[in-house]
């Protein structure tokens, strides 16, 4: 099958599945993974898929967003947050 048909039913793959009301994460993965097993094999494409999951998940910049959001909330629910904004 012709790369450019591919492309083509993958984005109207996408647009369904985002009608359905599915994550736009999850509807490009799952439509990301399809194509590239399609056009380079199911094992080429589960290797990119657990090669670049686990190097997004591991990279130093977007792990410390959890924390930060983690030590807003712990500020917030302790009164620390209202504390500091009366003192100001």
């Amino acid at each position: 099958m012709d790369p450019v048909y591919i492309g083509i039913a993958g984005t109207v793959l996408v647009l369904v599945l985002m009608s359905l009301r599915l994550p736009v994460a999850f509807a490009m993965m799952f439509v990301g993974l399809v194509g590239h097993g399609i056009l380079d094999g199911w094992s080429s494409a589960f290797s990119t898929f657990i090669t670049e999951t686990w190097s997004t998940t591991t990279y130093y910049e977007l792990v410390v967003i959890p924390m930060f959001v983690m030590m807003g909330n712990v500020a917030s629910m302790s009164g620390m947050s209202r504390d500091l904004y009366n003192a100001a």
